[in-house]
């Protein structure tokens, strides 16, 4: 009877309501189709979060017991800069003193009681200046979560089944990303080493290399991104383009001018200004807006695409995806976010076809981060389904970018009972293992 009740409150209405609703919609003009899509990917997330990510359950619950009483010794032990406070929190006084000594100019604007904005967002952007200051970045960030493990109703959380699960707020960004609460691969990143598939099973990564700069390109049809994109290495021929290396250069044979090309082409997609990439290059600003002239010269055809987006969100309106997600001109909308809005959607926009078209060939996954996809398999299955995933993947991009395939990494493959062991993170992980088990 219940059951029943519930249905007809709850269900009934809402079948007779979607023929009118629907009939509204196309009086409208209203792309309903794509509203269709927006509704599958959510169910997509859901099931995502159903799945869980697996974890080591009994070295979690052990470093959760024993957090009190080493959160101390955990400070003492990685604050090298001493810039951090017992609570875990920024020292300002102390970074101000550290920015002071070292002439080093903090990036983000000051708070409105005009103190130094020390958010997590700030921190990251001053350590793509700065990168001692990553260090403390994730320090702060590990002390953060293990701060929230302690409490049931925040923090990565793990069931008593060995899965993290989080709620992946999809299209909760300007740009159409999800915006996931509480997601271990989200939070500190020596978090992620607790990550172990379960047994007899593999879990494997897999992430779009250089996304951002051949999406850039497609969109704006510039022949230059496009073939730097297509020679394999973005960074080493953008290096070649404007002189920092000979045509025959090889990324073994130059790595030190690979690494400012690199640092050039991340910085500028960041919004990075003169100044910043002055302090991450090592060189005067002069020489910094020189580099960033060169970029702007050899890239002419997107330069010119990116100047004309402002104009076109003025004209229309809002500035709009493929799929029929939009950017509209909200208070939080500022000149950067409209001039990455292109690449930023697109990306997440490629992302979603390849998830509809994994969940279609039956690939289980587990959660997306930026523009990679995680996924489990049995392990005797795990190379057919990662060599799927990357076709599929690849498909997604050339379906969304004219033709143009981006290219698929293999970041990690970790089989039962190994634990996910990326470089980053690795150093803060072992050194809370040690103090816990001290």
């Amino acid at each position: 009877v219940g059951s029943e009740m519930c249905i007809r409150d709850s269900v009934d209405p809402y079948v007779e309501l979607t023929p009118q609703t629907l009939e509204y919609l196309e009086k409208k003009n209203y792309p309903w189709g794509r509203f269709l899509n927006f509704g599958k990917f959510t169910g997509l997330c859901a099931k995502m979060t159903r799945q869980g990510i697996p974890v080591n359950y009994d070295l979690w619950m052990r470093v959760k017991q024993r957090w009190p009483q080493v959160r101390q010794q955990y400070l003492e032990d990685n604050d090298q800069l001493g810039l951090l406070f017992e609570s875990g929190e920024i020292n300002k006084t102390a970074l101000t003193r550290y920015l002071i000594k070292n002439d080093c100019r903090w990036p983000a604007k000051p708070t409105d009681s005009g103190e130094l904005d020390t958010s997590d967002n700030a921190l990251k952007e001053a350590s793509r200046i700065y990168p001692e200051l990553e260090t403390i970045r994730q320090v702060r960030k590990l002390y953060k979560a293990l701060e929230s493990m302690q409490r049931p109703d925040s923090g990565v959380q793990v069931a008593t089944d060995g899965k993290a699960r989080c709620y992946f707020a999809p299209y909760s960004t300007l740009t159409s990303r999800n915006a996931p609460k509480n997601y271990i691969l989200g939070a500190a990143k020596a978090l992620r080493h607790f990550i172990q598939p379960a047994k007899g099973f593999a879990i494997a990564s897999l992430d779009y290399a250089s996304q951002e700069f051949l999406i850039a390109g497609a969109l704006a049809n510039d022949e230059a991104m496009l073939s730097d994109y297509a020679a394999g290495d973005v960074y080493m021929a953008f290096a070649k383009r404007i002189g920092l290396a000979p045509d025959d250069a090889t990324a073994e044979t130059h790595p030190e001018a690979r690494k400012k090309a690199k640092t050039l082409v991340l910085g500028i997609g960041y919004g990075m200004s003169a100044w910043g990439l002055r302090n991450r290059l090592g060189t005067s600003e002069d020489e910094a807006d020189l580099l960033i002239n060169k970029y702007w010269d050899v890239y002419s055809t997107y330069a010119k695409w990116r100047s004309e987006l402002p104009a076109k969100m003025q004209v229309n309106g809002y500035l709009e995806l493929t799929d029929g997600w939009r950017l509209l001109p909200v208070l939080d909308c500022n000149q950067r976010s409209i001039m990455n809005f292109p690449m930023q959607g697109t990306g997440a926009n490629i992302l979603r076809k390849a998830c509809f078209d994994l969940d279609i060939a039956g690939i289980t996954m587990l959660g997306t981060n930026h523009d990679s996809i995680m996924i489990q398999a049995p392990i005797g299955n795990v190379n057919e389904h990662i060599n799927t995933t990357k076709q599929i993947m690849i498909d997604a991009s050339k379906e969304l970018l004219n033709g143009h395939a981006c290219r698929v990494d293999v970041e990690q493959v970790v089989r039962y009972p190994d634990h996910w062991n990326p470089e980053a993170g690795r150093d803060l992980y072992n050194k809370l293992l040690g103090v816990c088990n001290g």
